[in-house]
């Protein structure tokens, strides 16, 4: 089930000042949380895949913690319009990104209720 969805979630980028935007909607089901981070062309500074960090980041703290998911187990999937391509993204010492192909990427957005549709123009 969705439980929230922001088409221009904003982010700070790498330079002083600026903002970007993504689109992020979070999905919620009995085993956890889906959380998924779409890339916009005209994202307005530095990428969502050059900032995954700061944006994972950014979304538990301000977005899973709202909504009281914050000791759940979450999932986090990026869309990335230069690769047409769905990564999942886990952070370690570093982020470290594995290709879901798209049949996989249908299946886990059944399983939380969602759809393929959030991607932008291009998309899957």
């Amino acid at each position: 089930m969705k439980l929230y969805e922001n088409l221009r979630f904003a982010y700070p980028g790498n330079l002083n000042g600026e903002y970007g935007s993504c689109a992020v909607a979070v999905y919620g089901n009995a085993g956890g949380v889906l959380v998924t981070l779409a890339d916009w062309d005209e994202h307005g500074t530095t990428s969502v895949t050059n900032a995954v960090e700061r944006v994972i980041r950014l979304v538990d703290t301000t977005v899973l913690a709202t909504l009281g998911l914050s000791d759940q187990p979450v999932r986090w999937l990026h869309w990335s319009p230069t690769d047409h391509a769905v990564s999942e993204v886990t952070l370690a010492d570093q982020p470290h990104w594995r290709y879901v192909p798209p049949s996989e990427f249908a299946r886990l957005m059944a399983a939380f209720g969602g759809s393929p549709s959030f991607l932008p123009v291009g998309g899957l």
